[in-house]
C-alpha cells in the first residue's frame, strides 16, 4: 500500500479509537485485520492497511514473489507476496493486512479476509480448457461463507472463449448459477499460462483484478 495518507480531523474519541487500531496494527492475526477494517469504515480517509503485519513484512523482507492485486468495488490496490506454494500446486499470497488468496495455475480458488469468504472452488475443468486453450462448457463449484457463517455450495455452468488480443490471447469465462451470472477473464501466455486476470470470489461480489510477477 504505497499510497500516503492523511489523517482526517476527528474528535477527541474518535482520535483515541484510532490510536487503539494503530496499537492494533503491530501484531499478526485475525483480531487486528478485523479491527483495521473497522477503521476504514469509520475514518474513510484511511487505508485499511495501516500497517502490514509482521508476516507480511517477513515475506516482503525475504524477496518472496509479488504480484499486484486491485479491489474494484473500493478501488484500492497492494502488492500480494507469496506465503506458500503447495506439493500440489497450490498458490497462496498474502495481502498487507493479512488478507489471503489461493490460486491453482492463476485460477482463484479460495480467499480469506477479503470481502465475503470463498472457502473453495473446485475449477478442474476450466483448468484443463485453459492449459489447452481450448473452448467449450466447464462446470464449477464454490463453497462460500455467508453472513450468517453458514457454508454454501453452489454450481455454475461456464462458457469459456478464446479471443486475439494485442500482445497474446485472452480466455473469458462466462458463468450462469440459479440467480447470478459473472463473468472472469484471463490473459493468457502461449504456454496456457495465466498472466493476469479478472475474478469475482463470490457471484454478487466485488471483482479483483490480478498481474504482476506472480500471474
Amino acid at each position: 500500500m504505497s499510497r500516503p495518507f492523511a489523517l482526517p480531523a476527528v474528535p477527541l474519541l474518535a482520535g483515541l479509537a484510532l490510536a487503539m487500531v494503530l496499537s492494533g496494527c503491530a501484531s499478526d492475526g485475525e483480531p487486528q485485520r478485523v479491527t483495521r477494517e473497522v477503521a476504514a469504515r469509520i475514518f474513510p480517509g484511511v487505508r485499511a492497511s495501516l500497517v502490514p503485519t509482521p508476516r507480511y513484512v517477513a515475506l516482503e523482507q525475504v524477496g518472496r514473489p509479488a504480484m499486484t492485486v486491485m479491489d474494484e468495488q473500493s478501488g484500492t490496490s497492494s502488492i500480494l507476496r507469496r506465503l506458500s506454494l503447495s506439493q500440489d500446486g497450490l498458490e497462496t499470497w498474502l495481502a498487507p493486512d493479512g488478507a489471503s488468496f489461493a490460486f491453482r495455475s492463476g485460477v482463484l480458488v479460495a480467499t480469506r479476509g477479503a470481502g465475503d469468504t470463498l472457502m473453495a472452488a473446485d475449477v478442474s475443468e476450466l483448468l484443463s480448457m485453459l492449459s489447452r486453450q481450448a473452448g467449450g462448457t466447464a462446470k464449477r463449484f464454490h463453497s462460500a461463507l455467508k453472513g450468517n457463517n453458514a457454508l454454501d455450495t453452489t454450481s455454475y455452468v461456464c462458457t469459456v472463449s478464446f479471443q486475439a488480443t494485442e500482445g497474446g490471447r485472452q480466455a473469458i469465462e462466462d458463468c450462469t448459477g440459479v440467480d447470478v451470472a459473472f463473468t472472469n477473464t484471463y490473459r493468457m501466455a502461449p504456454t496456457g499460462a495465466v498472466l493476469a486476470s479478472r475474478q469475482v470470489p463470490v457471484p454478487g461480489g466485488s471483482h479483483f483484478s490480478f498481474g504482476g510477477a506472480g500471474q
